[in-house]
């Protein structure tokens, strides 16, 4: 699994900087405010993270914490 990083907005490939109805701004905005499940902070912009392909939005996780999960977890084993 590849992690991913959300564009800021107003960059080149971002989001739009002011309220849109674009589809593609509203997902990604909506995946930038959703709190990591490990951590409880939003995911935020240029931050890797997963996404469950089959988790409804804004279902994502930093990379930072499931990576560290996955550690603590073979380091118990």
């Amino acid at each position: 699994m590849a992690a991913g990083r959300l564009p800021r907005p107003g960059t080149q490939v971002g989001p739009c900087e002011g309220d849109c109805e674009h589809v593609d701004c509203l997902e990604t905005m909506a995946m930038a405010m959703g709190l990591c499940s490990y951590c409880q902070k939003p995911i935020g912009f240029d931050v890797r993270f997963y996404r469950s392909p089959d988790a409804p939005l804004p279902a994502c996780n930093h990379a930072a914490c499931v990576e560290d999960a996955v550690e603590a977890s073979r380091a118990q084993a």
